[in-house]
C-alpha cells in the first residue's frame, strides 16, 4: 500500500483529503503542525508528500526546504496543494525541489489522488504530462 503524507492545517480540508486518499487504497498520514512534518516523514516515511503553503508557525516554504536538507526524506516527491497562485510562490517551491505546485481550487480531490498516483510512477515528469490541459 502507498504511503502519502499529507501537511494541513485546515480541519475541513484535512479531513476531505483524508477521506479520500484512504477511500483510494492510500495509507495516509495527516499533520496539522507544520513543525511536526519533518519528524513524521521520517518516522512514517511516505512515498509522496503533500504539502499546504499557508499554515500557522512555518510556511509550507520552511518545511519543503526542511524536507529537502534532510537526507532521510529529501527524495521523497513532495507535492504543493495551495491557494496560493502566485508564479514567485511556484517558482521558489520548485527551486527548493517540489515536483509538482497544484492550486486547491483548480483541481477535485479525485484528480489530486490520479496526480499522485502518476507522480509515484514518474515523480520527475511535467505536470502537462500528469493532467489535462484544462486541469492545469
Amino acid at each position: 500500500m502507498q504511503k502519502v503524507l499529507l501537511v494541513e492545517d485546515d480541519d475541513y480540508i484535512s479531513s476531505m483529503y483524508y477521506d479520500k486518499f484512504h477511500n483510494s487504497g492510500f495509507d495516509i498520514s495527516l499533520v496539522r503542525d507544520p513543525r511536526k512534518a519533518l519528524e513524521t516523514a521520517r518516522s512514517f516515511q511516505p512515498d509522496c508528500i503533500l504539502l499546504d503553503m499557508m499554515m500557522p508557525e512555518l510556511s509550507g516554504l520552511d518545511v519543503l526546504a526542511m524536507l529537502k536538507k534532510d537526507p532521510a526524506v529529501q527524495k521523497i516527491p513532495t507535492i504543493i496543494l495551495s491557494n496560493v497562485s502566485e508564479k514567485e510562490m511556484r517558482d521558489k517551491a520548485r527551486s527548493l525541489g517540489a515536483v509538482h505546485y497544484l492550486v486547491k481550487a483548480m483541481h477535485t480531490p479525485g484528480q489530486i489522488v490520479d496526480i499522485v498516483r502518476k507522480t509515484l510512477i514518474a515523480p520527475t515528469a511535467p505536470l502537462s504530462t500528469i493532467t489535462s490541459p484544462s486541469s492545469v
